[in-house]
């Protein structure tokens, strides 16, 4: 664009400059017929131009430069044509169209953590389901006990169970005396001074099942008297 805007000045003051100098030239023309018209000499004047041709060929020439710097056309006969530079069209490139931006992603909402879910409280223990109930099949102790030499004893006892893990001895109570297998044999004690209850108790998958024995004492020794502890030969005296 700047070359081109160069080049049409160039021309343009190189037309310019011609039309100065073909109207410099007219003027020049006419000064000097005019003088010769003012000399005395009236019979030239009427064969040579006169002012006003004079000033007709100077606006011919004047008019020549101006179509020259306006249009570029040829000039008049006699008036040397200056060649005009025609500016090239430029096409401006179309403007790129603005690259798309890239909607962003949109954010996932964060899911919310799960409420932990609490233990399950444990269950108090229970016979496991269908486990059979332990049965109790002999306990074995003599009828009563004898008591003719003494009033502490010692039996003999024994018994044997089923679907039973161990089993328990207690005497005269709850409190416990003594632990077992399923299938055992003791010999226990046995104050002659009244009777005692013995019970039996077997534990196994499926429960608990007692069974109990009461044992009376026999022949258990009287103290002795006053009247036989005396002397009969005292008793004469």
């Amino acid at each position: 664009m700047n070359t081109t805007a160069t080049s049409t000045t160039t021309t343009v003051r190189r037309a310019r400059t011609g039309r100065l100098a073909v109207a410099g030239l007219a003027f020049a023309a006419a000064s000097l017929m005019v003088g010769c018209s003012t000399s005395g000499r009236p019979s030239d004047t009427a064969k040579g131009p006169t002012t006003k041709a004079i000033a007709a060929k100077t606006t011919a020439g004047t008019d020549a430069a101006d179509a020259i710097l306006t249009t570029g056309t040829n000039a008049p006969d006699g008036v040397a044509e200056e060649p005009v530079a025609k500016a090239p069209v430029v096409e401006a490139p179309a403007p790129e169209a603005p690259a798309p931006t890239p909607a962003p992603a949109p954010t996932p909402a964060p899911s919310p953590a799960p409420a932990p879910t609490p233990a399950p409280a444990p269950a108090p223990h229970a016979p496991a389901p269908h486990a059979p109930k332990p049965v109790i099949y002999s306990f074995d102790t003599p009828e009563n006990i004898d008591c003719h030499n003494g009033d502490f004893q010692m039996f003999s006892a024994s018994w044997t169970t089923q679907n039973a893990t161990k089993t328990t001895i207690s005497i005269d109570g709850p409190g416990l005396y003594k632990t077992y297998g399923p299938n055992d044999s003791d010999s226990l004690p046995f104050n002659c001074s009244t009777p005692h209850t013995f019970l039996l108790t077997a534990y196994g998958p499926g429960g608990k099942v007692s069974k109990s024995i009461t044992l009376q004492p026999r022949n258990v020794q009287q103290p002795p008297t006053d009247d036989t502890d005396a002397d009969p030969a005292q008793g004469d005296l």
